[in-house]
């Protein structure tokens, strides 16, 4: 679709709807608005008479006059935005209001119609601030849920039809969160990653969260990792302090490359790639006192805390190194 052309609204428009007009002939619609409109009885119908004797015009196709028979009833045809003609704003906010008009209108509009449409949108946050790109995913789901169905009896105004099936494609956290926040199941989220020359890789994320903790504190800071190359979480601000320092990461250029998160352990048990399956790669640097609790008196050593988030280090209850051939020299040098 041209984001533009506002005219390609009345096609779709024309093009959801079981109404049968073909059984409105000419004559049927020339004998009414000559009888409603003409001062004299006979008026109308002369003096379109005049003009079809002065002009040759094509005919209409039936979807030309589908969208005429609905223009008629509408108070006008030319699209404002608060007021103001679309055609004169800015290409931001053009394009904006266009999906947004297209996506209601085809929500409402495909209710009561044996229709399910689906539409694939390019970066719909393109030329938009971060937070209007916010709105019109509020927008949307303010629009979804005016029809949506809560109980199993009939609801006035409410259809249990399928709803078109919308497809973002996006690199904004502020989309992604949204998104994530509001539609809560009835979304999902596909990662597509790519390394050096390989085939791109599509997961299946596991975008559904049931925790309100995480979700209430859900921001543009974590949806901003579901976009990040490498990921390494930390506990806090001495540890992002010291690997988001400026002189590091000249002596370590790759440090640049890495997205750094502190989190607490509700954060990270949700936001981890292992819990989102996202084929991310990424480390969890602790204290290590959070991980181990040493009995000094009976000199026992054993786990502790939620060791799930640190399942890298641990293997079949025992801690371990990280590094698998650092173990075996150890060992080697042992014996």
């Amino acid at each position: 679709m041209d984001l533009y052309n506002w005219e390609d609204i009345w096609r779709i428009i024309s093009s959801i709807n079981s109404f049968n007009f073909q059984k409105i002939s000419e004559d049927e619609i020339l004998k009414f608005l000559d009888e409603n409109i003409s001062s004299r009885d006979g008026d109308y119908k002369k003096y379109i008479t005049r003009i079809t004797d002065v002009i040759d015009t094509k005919p209409y196709t039936y979807k030309e006059k589908v969208i005429n028979y609905i223009k008629i009833a509408l108070k006008g045809h030319i699209f404002t935005n608060s007021g103001e003609d679309i055609l004169h704003q800015s290409d931001g906010t053009n394009s904006h209001k266009y999906i947004e008009t297209i996506i209601k209108l085809l929500i409402s509009l495909s209710r009561t119609e044996f229709i399910t449409p689906t539409i694939y949108i390019d970066e719909p946050e393109i030329g938009l601030h971060p937070k209007l790109g916010e709105q019109f995913i509020t927008t949307i789901h303010t629009t979804y849920n005016r029809y949506k169905k809560s109980v199993p009896e009939k609801e006035s105004g409410k259809y249990s039809t399928p709803y078109p099936c919308l497809i973002f494609s996006t690199h904004a956290p502020n989309i992604l969160k949204q998104t994530i926040k509001l539609f809560s199941t009835d979304q999902q989220i596909l990662h597509f990653s790519k390394k050096n020359k390989h085939s791109t890789k599509i997961s299946k994320l596991n975008s559904q969260y049931s925790d309100l903790r995480f979700i209430n504190m859900f921001s543009d800071n974590e949806a901003r990792l579901f976009f990040s190359e490498y990921i390494l979480f930390v506990e806090g601000s001495t540890e992002m302090e010291v690997f988001q320092n400026s002189s590091l990461a000249r002596i370590y250029p790759d440090l640049g490359r890495i997205d750094i998160y502190a989190s607490d352990d509700v954060m990270l048990r949700n936001i981890n790639p292992t819990y989102s399956q996202a084929a991310i790669p990424f480390l969890i640097v602790k204290d290590i006192d959070k991980v181990i609790k040493l009995d000094y008196k009976n000199e026992i050593l054993s786990l502790d805390g939620d060791v799930s988030l640190v399942n890298k280090l641990i293997r079949k209850g025992s801690l371990k190194f990280y590094n698998p051939s650092l173990i075996k020299k150890l060992t080697a040098q042992r014996k």
